[in-house]
């Protein structure tokens, strides 16, 4: 049975609806695809950001102790350094006196 003109002109144009139709679906489905990517990427931009601020703090938190002692550490090696040059100069006194 063979398709009559009447019939062609109504599969077109219904295929030409269910295109459009799909077309329209497939941008609203992209677009919220796109959407959900943008939402997903600044809540991962977001947590990377705390993990950072994070190690950053712990890191800190960490690191004063170890600077104030580095310091101190500093300090009473250069009170070291005074008094071992004022010992040596006393020694060399000792030495010149004997000779």
């Amino acid at each position: 049975m063979p398709l009559t003109d009447e019939d062609k002109q109504w599969i077109s144009e219904h295929l030409e609806r269910v295109e459009t139709e799909f077309s329209q679906r497939l941008e609203r489905v992209e677009t919220r695809l796109l959407m959900q990517f943008h939402d997903e990427r600044q809540w991962t931009s977001e947590q990377l950001e705390r993990v950072e601020t994070n190690l950053l703090t712990a890191f800190r938190k960490w690191a004063s102790p170890f600077e104030a002692r580095q310091r101190g550490h500093s300090a009473a090696l250069r009170a070291f350094d005074v008094l071992l040059e004022d010992l040596t100069d006393r020694v060399k006194k000792l030495e010149e006196g004997k000779q």
